[in-house]
């Protein structure tokens, strides 16, 4: 249901389940697969080799590139210290076709001003739906669970559902892949 304190999430690919094959198909075990990982890393590198940027429409109802405003550098250049735009994009690509979701975070000046924007692992996101609000907590393996509101989320979905989060490929295409991988 979507109300009260629902988690939507990815059952399959957290637990990984067994298929006919007897293959355990997770996100991680399924870039074993040739196929998998061909597919996914020419999505990634395609999507993060278009360019982003920032436009400004004009008067005669055209549009230019708004190199000026704060965000055209985070997004066309380096969203944060550690990637360029190229590597954050084909990371969140590979997110999406693996996963179906991807989750950044965005950290702000003075709680206003976007400064930084840093990948979240999708494995340890799960969104809730509380009193008609979405809510992301994220568990990182060795520090407490962080909750984060829907302003310090992009949360980027795949095909979905239920409009809240996108459906796993691999979770779909688990069967296939795990006789792919038992054929490997």
């Amino acid at each position: 249901s979507r109300n009260g304190n629902d988690s939507f999430g990815d059952f399959f690919s957290k637990l990984g389940l067994a298929t006919k094959s007897k293959q355990n198909v997770t996100p991680e075990s399924a870039m074993q697969s040739t196929a998998v990982y061909a597919c996914v890393r020419v999505l990634a590198e395609t999507i993060a080799s278009l360019p982003l940027m920032i436009y400004r429409r004009k008067a005669d109802g055209g549009r230019e590139p708004a190199q000026e405003h704060y965000l055209y550098h985070i997004l066309h250049d380096i969203p944060n210290p550690q990637q360029s735009s190229f590597e954050y994009r084909e990371m969140l690509m590979g997110h999406i076709s693996l996963r179906g979701n991807a989750y950044s975070y965005l950290e702000r000046e003075n709680s206003t001003r976007i400064v930084n924007i840093y990948p979240l692992n999708p494995a340890l996101m799960a969104v809730k739906l509380l009193n008609g609000k979405l809510v992301y907590e994220y568990s990182p393996l060795s520090e407490p669970a962080r909750i984060y509101s829907e302003d310090d989320i992009w949360h980027w979905k795949g095909l979905s559902n239920d409009g809240i989060v996108g459906l796993s490929p691999i979770s779909l295409a688990r069967e296939a892949i795990g006789i792919g991988l038992s054929a490997e």
